[in-house]
């Protein structure tokens, strides 16, 4: 895949970093899942072990092989969706919401995991990434096309799940920033969830919203981020246009340290040689009514291909 040059820089890209397909993980024997673990308040819970998990694929119980509760570091790709609909664009209107997205995404970077690596893109009617990967705070440049009534989502994420295939790290994650809609794509949202579906990316997506965005068009794009993310594990943050900035510093905080406080399971696979079809993969906490600890929710990917 080339990867297409940056021209002028983006406004916001250049603040936010100036200032501070893909395979499932397997072995031939097993295969690694990511696991989130949340409180009823939503803030990732830390201090499980091996034996506090149970997995089912296809409902019938596997073995968990190898566990890990440590943060392990990953390589990330960051997606700004700079069309007119995501409120990301030049408009002078726009400028108070760049900043405030800018210092929310500094602060991604800030909470993650200091060995994590990182690439970048843009997105209106083009999808423009940035040349080579990053370290958190080192400087970028990327540019737009400055036409901002078309959006390529659907391609560009397409093609950052196929540029996470030069990742330095097993562990691999995609956060989205955008409303969720696409009017120029050739990919379409099938194939974009089937290429997540048989990836190992978990992908996050932070809904910028403008106003109450009650309309059916706002719904829809929530609900594809939703469905997205969710076929891989992650999860969709919410966030209005008008939040105030320590809002959005909490939401971009929340997106870190999840991610950051997943637990690593590499289970069992089916030994018998079989035909590749979908397998479905339920997690649960054993004990979760134990003495001192809250109610909690666990959530991973739905399945794999096998």
């Amino acid at each position: 895949m080339k990867l297409r040059r940056a021209q002028p820089f983006l406004a916001l890209i250049a603040v936010l970093f100036i200032q501070f397909g893909p395979i499932l993980s397997q072995q031939n024997d097993s295969f690694v899942v990511w696991v989130s673990v949340t409180d009823k308040n939503g803030k990732p819970f830390s201090g499980l072990k091996q034996e506090d998990f149970s997995v089912m694929v296809d409902k019938l119980e596997r073995k968990i092989v190898s566990f890990s509760g440590e943060s392990i570091p990953a390589s990330v790709g960051i997606l700004v969706d700079a069309s007119g609909s995501s409120g990301l664009n030049r408009s002078k209107e726009s400028e108070e919401f760049r900043r405030k997205i800018a210092n929310g995404v500094s602060r991604f970077l800030e909470v993650g995991n200091p060995e994590n690596d990182y690439f970048a893109a843009v997105f209106d009617k083009k999808c423009v990434f940035r040349e080579g990967w990053f370290r958190a705070g080192e400087s970028i440049g990327l540019n737009s096309s400055g036409e901002y009534g078309r959006t390529v989502f659907y391609d560009c994420l397409y093609d950052a799940l196929q540029h996470l295939t030069t990742a330095r790290h097993s562990r691999r994650v995609i956060l989205l920033l955008s409303d969720g809609q696409d009017n120029a794509s050739t990919r379409t949202f099938k194939e974009v969830r089937e290429a997540i579906k048989q990836s190992d990316v978990t992908v996050y997506a932070v809904f910028l919203r403008q106003g109450d965005d009650g309309s059916a068009l706002g719904m829809e794009g929530r609900g594809v981020l939703d469905e997205l993310t969710g076929a891989s594990g992650g999860k969709t943050f919410d966030l209005k246009y008008s939040a105030k900035p320590e809002i959005v510093n909490g939401t971009f905080d929340l997106v870190a340290r999840e991610m950051h406080g997943q637990y690593q399971l590499t289970i069992e696979k089916e030994a018998a040689a079989t035909p590749k079809k979908w397998r479905k993969l339920k997690l649960k906490i054993n004990k979760d009514d134990e003495k001192n600890r809250p109610k909690l929710s666990i959530k991973s990917r739905d399945g794999y291909y096998q």
